[in-house]
């Protein structure tokens, strides 16, 4: 008996398994759907995302942009819009602007002259505007870096 409910059991949990799997939601335009996790670049987080952060591994089944496309802040799911990273509504905070195929190797304070010995991926980014580097998160004229001690 014993043997039947676990087969019972495991038929129930099959056919659900199928309905799930045949019940796929349809996409918009420039996504698919599939397990993604929660860190991915979006729009919304172009000027605070980076791909070394520690992010918790959640999979989630959902519509998620295609290679190329970014999420428009403020949408996902089923109802997503995917569009390229020049046509994300965002505004770069002050000194910086968008650059969809930036260096992942910024001018900094520490480091005013960048390299291409970079091994941090080009992604689109706000990157700060000729004249400026990086001190922290704000972009300013090297004579405005901190002093070192």
């Amino acid at each position: 008996m014993r043997f039947f409910m676990l087969s019972a059991v495991f038929l129930v949990a099959m056919l659900q398994w199928k309905v799930a799997s045949d019940s796929t939601p349809e996409c918009p335009e420039n996504s698919t759907y599939k397990e993604t996790g929660v860190c991915y670049l979006r729009c919304d987080n172009i000027e605070t995302y980076s791909p070394e952060d520690i992010c918790i591994a959640l999979a989630v089944s959902t519509c998620k942009c295609n290679d190329g496309f970014l999420a428009q802040v403020g949408t996902n799911g089923t109802s997503v819009q995917c569009v390229r990273p020049k046509e994300c509504n965002i505004t770069c905070s002050e000194n910086k602007h968008l650059v969809t195929f930036a260096s992942g190797c910024q001018p900094t304070c520490d480091n005013p002259t960048t390299t291409d010995d970079c091994d941090i991926p080009c992604r689109p980014q706000c990157v700060c505007n000729k004249g400026y580097v990086l001190s922290g998160e704000k972009c300013v004229k090297p004579c405005e870096c901190p002093t070192k001690a």
